[in-house]
């Protein structure tokens, strides 16, 4: 008997390839007419997307009954994490910058803005950015995060006075924006906090010049504004006498009134030509009007006074003086 050993056709796998995760392999074998039969369900010249690196094996067989196998790996690269940076909050008009990371030295980044093709960027707006960056192996992957901008706070405040001399009251009144908290500080070592748009008044009692700020703040952004108010010190004190006076009831010298400058108190006496005293004043703003303390009118004539005057820095002022009543 005769023994006939039959061979079977080759048939060629193809070469061994590599996709990404989510990526698809093609698996097409040549050689033998086929029909081409692939292990995992696998179907000749049809796209397919494994999800791990594993061997396919390829049968075919041919007129004689004999089966030709080849086999093919197909590898399945993981795809690289990469990251952005988390959200965030920023205020209006700062400039934040990104960097992009997980796709190696040799990657490459590629933003959704058009503008940045590495792995930095700045950005000073709302939107949602993304960035695809693709390792050496030409995997790809995407993180993305949001800014939002927050408008900042417009401060702004108004004093009633910015230079006097003391004790010099002022008063600040807030005028400020888009603002939940505000800290003044007056310059003089005190400071104020408040959560409204309440005014703030102080009392500078020293010459000197006060910077005075005021923070606000919205939970996120916060502004500054400042101004300066300048005291001056006080001058000594001065008293200009008027020399005469008509206290007929026409008006507009009815008075005697002496004009006072920097004076915290007087006394001025009034003596007739006998060398009585016919009224005594001791008010800041001192008035006469040709009585006497029992509210009797004097005559005509010259009438002598002595005043002595403290001033507002200390300084005492004595004098003396006549001034004539006509009727």
């Amino acid at each position: 008997w005769n023994l006939t050993v039959l061979s079977a056709a080759p048939i060629n796998a193809g070469n061994d390839t590599t996709i990404c995760v989510g990526g698809t392999a093609v698996l097409a074998a040549t050689g033998n007419p086929g029909p081409f039969t692939w292990s995992n369900n696998v179907q000749d010249g049809i796209p397919f997307s494994p999800s791990q690196t594993q061997t396919y094996v390829v049968s075919a067989p041919n007129a004689n009954g004999c089966t030709s196998t080849d086999v093919v790996q197909v590898t399945v690269r993981p795809l690289p994490l990469i990251s952005a940076g988390p959200d965030v909050v920023i205020c209006e008009g700062e400039l934040v910058n990104f960097n992009a990371t997980g796709a190696g030295n040799d990657g490459t980044y590629i933003w959704n803005n058009g503008a940045q093709n590495g792995s930095s960027i700045f950005v000073s707006q709302n939107s949602t950015f993304t960035v695809v960056g693709t390792d050496n192996l030409g995997c790809s992957n995407t993180a993305s995060f949001n800014v939002t901008i927050v408008p900042s706070p417009q401060v702004s405040f108004s004093p009633s006075a910015l230079f006097g001399t003391p004790p010099l009251t002022v008063t600040f009144v807030n005028t400020s924006q888009n603002a939940t908290v505000f800290l003044w500080n007056f310059g003089t070592g005190a400071t104020s906090q408040t959560n409204d748009l309440s005014s703030a008044q102080v009392i500078y009692t020293s010459p000197g010049q006060y910077l005075v700020t005021l923070s606000a703040n919205n939970g996120t952004c916060s502004s500054i504004a400042d101004t300066t108010i300048t005291v001056f010190p006080v001058g000594d004190p001065e008293i200009i006498v008027p020399n005469v006076f008509t206290p007929n009831g026409s008006e507009p010298n009815d008075l005697w009134q002496p004009i006072l400058i920097n004076v915290s108190t007087i006394d001025i006496q009034i003596f007739n030509r006998w060398g009585n005293i016919v009224r005594t004043l001791n008010q800041l703003n001192p008035t006469w009007d040709g009585t006497t303390t029992n509210g009797t009118a004097v005559t005509d004539g010259v009438y002598f006074y002595r005043y002595s005057i403290m001033g507002v820095n200390g300084a005492r002022l004595e004098g003396h003086g006549f001034v004539t009543v006509v009727r």
